[in-house]
């Protein structure tokens, strides 16, 4: 009788212990957002299953026979050692590595509201890009663009189009890919700079035709894989500037934020990027720091497939025959360089879209200078960005593609 009341009171206590881990597990999914371990507002994917689980958990625990009960704990217990083994080794791996930080902070202002393409470079802007590990000075000239002051100079005039790798995020001003260029040729190349982060060919092909001003004998295209991304492919991004940080423009249901929720959205993105320790401790809950040890690179950057499609490509095909038809109108040469990413390097080839891209520039006679070959996974930035010396690798590239002289 002893025995069976004391077998009673363990799998009563067992039971107890159980769904208590339940109900834990489910509120810390629901309260991550609030306690800042969250990635954003609403339940993420991680939450979603944390939720889940917690209440699979609770369930079992109410519901499954006594007998049972102390083997689902034996089984929590378990999980849980391997769990913290597991986060021992992440907190290593995490204290062994450089310490990042978000770079949006120190970048306020760099952008300011635009009607068409949702929002463009401040004109006359000065700062600082740092993420902890890079730190490079950006300075933005009268007409908003990431270059000198333009001058009248004796030469060959190129201009640069496209996105973040265009505009040389990360880079310092002597080392995006235009004055590398300027600097390896001779007599005087003139490489003008209208690369805008986050830009997608519908909003380059708007900033293209601004640029009536400039006369080049060359034009070209940086494609990078995400310009063929459904939101990269709307005039405006779906995105515009709030004091002076990026934000999107539609809810999820299609309707527009007011300026109250605009501010209430930067006020919660500046507290998140100065609360850098909550975050860090959401990424070693999350073993992210282990993950990044053993995943192949293309795993870290895989890219939603839902936002990309065959109709994408066509689309992007699209606008670049429209700067194509705007460069020929121009007098100029027309080129389209597809930047690969970090895993595109490694593997060798380029991703599923850039390549259908690519395979669809071979039907027109639009000129493809290709630069998959002089990339390796060492020209790239922590954060997936070309580093100096890729920036230079494509300068060259660009040097020979478009036969430009090199210095004696």
């Amino acid at each position: 009788m002893k025995e069976e009341t004391t077998l009673t009171t363990r799998n009563g206590f067992a039971r107890k212990v159980c769904a208590l881990a339940g109900v834990g597990v489910a509120v810390l999914g629901l309260c991550a957002d609030a306690i800042g371990l969250g990635s954003g507002a609403g339940l993420g994917r991680t939450q979603q299953l944390l939720v889940l689980g917690g209440l699979v958990i609770l369930a079992t625990a109410l519901l499954v026979p006594a007998a049972h009960v102390r083997t689902l704990l034996r089984l929590m217990v378990a999980v849980t050692a391997v769990y913290m083994a597991l986060l021992g080794c992440d907190l290593f791996v995490f204290c062994l590595s450089p310490r990042m930080k978000d770079p949006n902070l120190g970048l306020q202002g760099l952008y300011c509201p635009d009607g068409v393409t949702g929002y463009r470079l401040t004109p006359n802007w000065e700062g600082w890009y740092d993420d902890g590990i890079v730190r490079a000075r950006y300075r933005i000239n009268s007409l908003g663009h990431r270059d000198r002051e333009p001058t009248d100079r004796e030469g060959v005039n190129v201009l640069l189009i496209g996105d973040s790798f265009t505009f040389g995020r990360g880079l310092d001003q002597s080392e995006t890919i235009d004055q590398q260029l300027e600097g390896m040729t001779s007599p005087p190349v003139d490489a003008y700079n209208l690369g805008v982060t986050g830009y997608g060919p519908a909003a380059i092909l708007e900033s293209f035709r601004r640029c009536d001003w400039y006369n080049p004998q060359h034009v070209v295209y940086l494609f990078c894989y995400n310009d063929v991304r459904d939101d990269a492919l709307l005039p405006d991004l779906g995105v515009t500037s709030f004091n002076g940080y990026l934000v999107p423009k539609f809810k999820s249901d299609g309707s527009l934020y007011t300026v109250e929720e605009y501010e209430k959205a930067v006020h919660r993105k500046v507290s998140a990027a100065r609360r850098g320790h909550l975050k860090t401790l959401g990424a070693v809950i999350k073993l992210t720091h282990l993950y990044r040890c053993f995943a192949s690179s293309e795993m870290l950057q895989q890219h939603p497939r839902w936002r990309y499609s065959d109709a994408n490509v066509a689309r992007a095909m699209e606008y670049t025959r429209s700067m194509h038809l705007l460069a020929s109108e121009r007098g100029a040469t027309f080129h389209v360089v597809v930047i690969p990413y970090r895993h595109e390097t490694r593997v060798r080839r380029y991703a599923e879209y850039s390549a259908k891209y690519i395979e669809a520039l071979k039907d027109t006679d639009i000129a493809v200078i290709g630069v998959l070959e002089r990339l390796s996974e060492t020209d790239y930035l922590r954060e997936g960005h070309l580093n100096a010396s890729g920036a230079q690798r494509v300068a060259e590239t660009l040097r020979e593609g478009l036969r430009l002289e090199c210095p004696l």
